[in-house]
């Protein structure tokens, strides 16, 4: 069997059944096997990002509420996205408010829960509570429009896939965190930027509809 593996879009399956399926990986042999799938028509409007706490309990955001508001979701600040938590046959919603609920993942220590506002140019940083709810504790503010969220599980560091706003604003604010710029290009090399994932001093850039590329990364001195 030759090394290779074919994922399948998340979003895309889905916005189309509302469900979530759960998958087994094999990495040394790169072999899939599906298991179940989760269906809850109240929660699972459109699924865009999952981050799983156990075999089977996961956060996972909805970025938009029906297929009737996507477009006015994407044209319009309308914060009517969340968050919902999945266990074991139970979904509820955990986090309102978002502007276009995208990327999602843990802290290593899983006390804090990263959620990417697309619309708002954000990234939400939630408190995690025993009973899995969210709480707000802070917002990094972005001058771009975050896509998917990995984090380092070594350092802490997020790494975060992030499509450029057409408007040259740059809009930090007040705020105690560094924003820095790993990779940029005019589309020569990369298209539409989405996804980001580090492996020691390797990086993976995904894209939306382009190809994947994979950079080695220069020294870079991280400030707290």
């Amino acid at each position: 069997m030759k090394n290779q593996m074919q994922v399948s879009d998340l979003r895309k399956w889905g916005s189309m059944v509302h469900c979530i399926s759960i998958l087994c990986l094999c990495i040394y042999i790169y072999i899939y096997t599906y298991t179940h799938t989760h269906t809850h028509t109240h929660t699972h409007t459109d699924i865009n990002n999952i981050a799983a706490v156990g075999v089977d309990a996961f956060y996972a955001t909805n970025d938009h509420t029906s297929d009737e508001t996507l477009l006015l979701t994407l044209a319009l600040p309308m914060n009517d996205t969340n968050v919902i938590f999945y266990n074991y046959n139970k979904a509820s919603v955990v986090a309102h408010g978002v502007g276009m609920a995208n990327g999602i993942n843990l802290s290593p220590d899983g006390r804090h829960v990263y959620v990417a506002d697309t619309l708002n140019k954000e990234i939400k940083v939630m408190n995690r509570k025993e009973d899995n709810s969210l709480s707000l504790e802070k917002v990094i503010k972005l001058h771009v429009h975050p896509d998917n969220i990995e984090v380092d599980q070594a350092t802490g560091s997020l790494w975060v896939g992030c499509l450029p706003n057409i408007w040259p604003l740059v809009f930090y604010g007040n705020y105690p965190f560094i924003a820095t710029t790993i990779y940029s290009n005019n589309g020569s090399e990369l298209q539409s930027s989405s996804v980001a994932a580090i492996r020691g001093s390797h990086l993976l850039i995904g894209t939306v509809f382009h190809r994947m590329m994979r950079c080695t990364l220069p020294i870079i001195p991280l400030e707290c």
